[in-house]
């Protein structure tokens, strides 16, 4: 289809858009091949068109819903994907079809377009495993997640859209590890997930909880920043009346509090002592200051409590106290510093349920200028992993065969 003069130095390719001033001619050719070549229009009249579909709309009471759609595109260099990003809720927020897409924009854009539209009665869920099976939509998804992320969120959808984009990037929301894939490098796995016959896998859940199982097929939950099991005897976890029930019922005296029933509970344990964690950051940041060495490692903390004077050794001989208490004057007079510890001096962010975390969270916001949307950071024990992996795959290929 030939490119013709529609005006003083005004060009069109058939009947698609009008380029007018220096290089239209070119502008208009360069657009004709396009069309025929790839079958998908430049970025420009797929912004042109969304703007006119999308017009009236607010994506809150001030913002014309358009500055999210620039925003989405924004994250893209590539002409494809920004037509994507461009067109991405067209369908599902306006009349436009899916062959009209097709129609305009060409099979390519519509068949991401698709995949990015979320049908009527579909679960969010189901929808973000759908998106998951085309990679340009999830390309474009991961940005529309990515700017949904902001101060203004509400809690609870800024908790989905964190989940959904863990699904997009990762095959499951707990990672698998094979523990005997680690090679013996000092790190300390604890001895009571031994697995069943000894077969030692574990997974590893938002960065720092590994989930297990005993010897007896129970499940746990491990704080790598903490060092420590996560317990389910805590009011306000909501098996926490079901476990109670069991523990009576199954001679309790023989159970750990951390013992599991199945691989669910445990990720819902794992879930809900990270919301409890930040939950315990914001009162601190508020003022309690009494919360402070709860941000500690057990390290941490034996090292303030060295700073104990005679008086305060003979308050900790009290009977009703354990072993590893400290008194509030030295609580109180860290507080300042765990706060400061908290604070990312990058972002500002001091949302964090440990000194661990949040210099896990400063290292990358330093270094990269933002943190892995997936959320799985690399702890020791995910390093050694990924480590140990590379160097079996490795072996495998030259027919070494070990670590």
């Amino acid at each position: 289809m030939p490119v013709r003069k529609v005006g003083e130095d005004c060009y069109q390719w058939g009947n698609q858009k009008v380029y007018c001033g220096k290089d239209a001619k070119r502008k208009a050719i360069l657009q004709g091949i396009a069309i025929e070549n790839t079958g998908w229009k430049e970025a420009e009249t797929a912004r042109d068109f969304a703007k006119k579909k999308h017009e009236g709309q607010m994506y809150d009471d001030e913002t014309p819903y358009m500055t999210h759609v620039d925003g989405v595109a924004g994250a893209f260099e590539d002409e494809h994907l920004k037509n994507i990003a461009y067109l991405h809720d067209v369908v599902e927020d306006t009349d436009v079809t899916i062959e009209e897409i097709r129609e305009r924009f060409g099979e390519d854009v519509s068949r991401a377009v698709d995949a990015l539209t979320r049908r009527k009665g579909e679960q969010y869920f189901d929808y973000i495993h759908r998106v998951k099976q085309h990679p340009e939509a999830t390309q474009v998804k991961l940005a529309d997640l990515h700017y949904n992320l902001n101060e203004n969120t509400k809690p609870s959808l800024a908790k989905r859209n964190r989940k959904a984009m863990r699904i997009l990037t990762h095959i499951s929301e707990a990672e698998e590890i094979n523990m005997n894939t680690v090679p013996n490098i000092g790190l300390t796995i604890p001895i009571h997930f031994g697995g069943v016959d000894g077969d030692r896998k574990m997974w590893l859940h938002n960065g720092h909880f590994l989930i297990g199982t005993t010897e007896d097929g129970r499940w746990g939950v491990y704080d790598l920043d903490r060092n420590d099991f996560v317990g389910w005897n805590y009011a306000g976890f909501p098996l926490t009346e079901k476990y109670w029930d069991w523990w009576k019922a199954n001679d309790g005296l023989k159970r750990e509090y951390w013992h599991l029933l199945n691989f669910e509970d445990a990720i819902l344990l794992a879930d809900w002592s990270d919301e409890k964690d930040k939950k315990r950051a914001d009162k601190f940041n508020q003022g309690a200051d009494d919360l402070s060495t709860s941000f500690m490692s057990k390290t941490q903390r034996s090292a303030l409590r060295m700073k104990m004077n005679r008086e305060d050794m003979e308050m900790a001989r009290h009977p009703n106290r354990s072993q590893n208490w400290i008194p509030m004057r030295l609580i109180k007079e860290k507080a300042q510093e765990v706060r400061e510890g908290l604070k990312c001096p990058t972002c500002g962010e001091n949302r964090f349920g440990t000194l661990v975390e949040a210099k896990r969270h400063q290292f990358y916001c330093n270094k990269y200028g933002f943190q892995p949307p997936n959320e799985l950071y690399f702890t020791p024990i995910s390093y050694f992993v990924a480590k140990s992996l590379h160097n079996n795959e490795k072996s495998s290929n030259d027919g070494t065969g070990h670590l």
